[in-house]
């Protein structure tokens, strides 16, 4: 894999063990990752690493 140059990144994250107001928590840590390549191409990526769903889906 030929890694590319990233223009812009933002990470966010959507579920951990910690809670803001309006936010569900759980065990585990979901990132929603989106870039944009030297080329201009916008990517997202969703890393999830939790034991549910329901966390994740609230948060999004």
């Amino acid at each position: 894999m030929i890694m590319k140059e990233v223009q812009d990144l933002k990470i966010t994250t959507l579920a951990e063990n910690l809670v803001q107001a309006g936010g569900l928590g759980q065990w585990g840590l979901s990132f929603l990752i989106e870039l944009i390549d030297s080329k201009g191409e916008k990517r997202k990526v969703v890393f999830d690493t939790a034991r549910n769903k329901e966390a994740f889906l609230h948060n999004v």
